[in-house]
């Protein structure tokens, strides 16, 4: 996709605009490649099916419709605020009568026009959020009382390459700081724990999942770690990273390196 000074989302560092057919197959893998681990990982926050679900920040809501397929139960309701995006969210979810797609700001969820939730999930959104702390609030005023809140996002700092690899780590590095520089954090997976108990939310849990690519069988989680890290760098620096992926796929192949990477989740409940 490619953003432009200045063509970010306000208060955050996702991209606004037109979205790329790369970004929303970027989407569709994220929601995809690790669907079986991640409603495991969303019942043991406190999932239940019945009541309402509300996907915070549902993008192309590749992953609400897999769930409103397989939870006919639960009204399952999306809500973001990039228009390209949520174009490809009404398409998505045309044929389910168990979902609702919203055009809303997190910042302002509270003014919705929509019941209160049983259970809020937002995932890899926090990441890009330069004001957690006010979203938080939001949730805990969408919330029904009791209602739970599950949060999962990135943690770079966690990530161990083995042996080193210095392009790629520079690579890394420079996204980095180029997303923080608009407001977001690709180590706000440690900060979730600490960010829910401040906002006042009860019976707070933690953990953190990880992933290692070493074969050639976990080379789609390389494709997953590496290109949502392409908005965040130059022309020349994208070309380097395509370069590095392709040098990498060949000694991921021959078992030459390793890649570790984690994600943390918390969940807490709104006070009754």
């Amino acid at each position: 996709m490619g953003a432009k000074n200045g063509d970010w989302e306000r208060g955050g560092s996702y991209p606004r605009g037109e979205v790329s057919t790369d970004e929303v197959q970027r989407l569709e893998l994220q929601a995809s490649l690790l669907f079986e681990e991640e409603v495991a990982l969303l019942r043991s926050m406190g999932y239940e099916p019945g009541g309402i679900f509300l996907d915070a920040g549902c993008g192309p809501a590749k992953l609400l419709r897999r769930l409103a397929e397989q939870d006919e139960a639960t009204h399952f309701i999306g809500v973001d605020k990039n228009q390209s995006l949520l174009e490809v969210a009404r398409r998505e979810c045309s044929q389910r009568s168990n979902v609702t797609i919203h055009e809303h700001d997190l910042h302002e969820l509270r003014a919705l026009e929509c019941p209160q939730a049983d259970f809020i999930y937002s995932r890899l959104v926090f990441s890009h959020l330069g004001t957690p702390l006010r979203v938080l609030a939001e949730f805990n005023s969408t919330l029904k009382p009791g209602g739970r809140v599950a949060l999962l996002d990135v943690d770079d700092s966690l990530i161990v390459i083995s042996p080193p690899h210095q392009e790629l780590s520079r690579l890394l590095e420079t996204a980095s700081r180029v997303q923080s520089s608009h407001g977001g954090d690709r180590n706000i997976g440690g900060q979730l724990t600490s960010l829910l108990s401040h906002s006042g939310f009860v019976q707070v849990t933690s953990g953190t999942k990880t992933w290692t690519i070493a074969s050639e069988s976990s080379l789609p989680l390389l494709q997953l770690l590496l290109d949502g890290r392409r908005d965040y760098l130059d022309e020349l620096d994208r070309a380097c990273l395509d370069e590095t992926t392709t040098e990498l796929r060949r000694q991921i192949e021959d078992s030459k390196i390793s890649i570790t990477f984690s994600v943390r989740y918390a969940s807490g409940k709104r006070a009754d």
